[in-house]
C-alpha cells in the first residue's frame, strides 16, 4: 500500500540549509543569491534520498526507511534544481548510500570550513642555531620544505617561463623563499 506524502516542516529545512551552507550539497553552487541578476532569493531545492513515498514513481521509494523518517533532514539534501532532477532521473547512478556519502562530505566540509577560528595574519620562522659553539647556517630550501610540509602543502616544480605560467611559479618560490620564511613580508 502507498503511503501518503507528508510534509517538510519549516524547522526541517531551516536545520537542513544550515547544514549546506546554504549550498548545492552536489555541485556546491551558492544557492541564496542568484548569479545573473544579483538578487536575494533562495534557489535551493529540498530533495529526499530515499523517496517521499514508497510509490515505483518515487525515486529510490522502495528502500527500507519508515515513512514517519521521509521527512527528516538526515534523509533531505538542499540541491539546485539542475542537479535535483539529476539525482532524480539518474537513479541508479545516484544510490541511497552514495548520496548520503555526497551528503555527509558536503556538510563536514561546511561545518569545518565554518568552524575555523581567526588566526595569526603572519608567521615568522627564524632558524637559529650553533654546532660546538660555531653558527650554522640553514639553507633557504630547507627551511622551506620544513614549513611546507608542517603546512601540508606539496611544492611541485614547473619547466621555467611556459607560455602558460609567465614565471609565476618561479615568482612564487622566489617571493617565498626570499621574505616568507625570514619574515620580511
Amino acid at each position: 500500500m502507498a503511503t501518503q506524502r507528508g510534509s517538510i516542516s519549516t524547522d526541517t529545512t531551516l536545520r537542513l540549509s544550515v547544514a549546506a551552507g546554504g549550498r548545492c550539497e552536489y555541485c556546491n553552487t551558492y544557492l541564496l543569491q542568484d548569479d545573473f541578476s544579483g538578487y536575494s532569493v533562495n534557489l535551493g531545492e529540498r530533495a529526499h534520498i530515499v523517496g517521499a513515498t514508497d510509490t515505483p514513481r518515487s525515486p529510490r521509494g522502495g528502500a527500507d526507511l519508515p515513512p514517519a523518517e521521509r521527512e527528516d533532514s538526515d534523509n533531505l539534501m538542499l540541491l539546485c534544481r539542475p542537479h535535483h532532477r539529476v539525482i532524480d532521473r539518474l537513479i541508479v547512478e545516484h544510490t541511497v548510500g552514495g548520496l548520503h556519502r555526497m551528503k555527509r562530505e558536503h556538510e563536514d566540509r561546511i561545518r569545518l570550513l565554518t568552524g575555523l577560528q581567526d588566526d595569526v595574519a603572519t608567521v615568522v620562522v627564524r632558524v637559529t642555531g650553533g654546532i660546538r659553539g660555531a653558527p650554522v647556517e640553514v639553507p633557504r630550501e630547507t627551511v622551506h620544505a620544513i614549513a611546507c610540509r608542517a603546512l601540508g602543502l606539496r611544492h611541485i616544480r614547473t619547466r621555467p617561463y611556459r607560455p602558460r605560467t609567465n614565471g609565476k611559479a618561479e615568482r612564487f618560490i622566489r617571493k617565498m623563499l626570499g621574505g616568507w620564511a625570514y619574515g620580511a613580508l
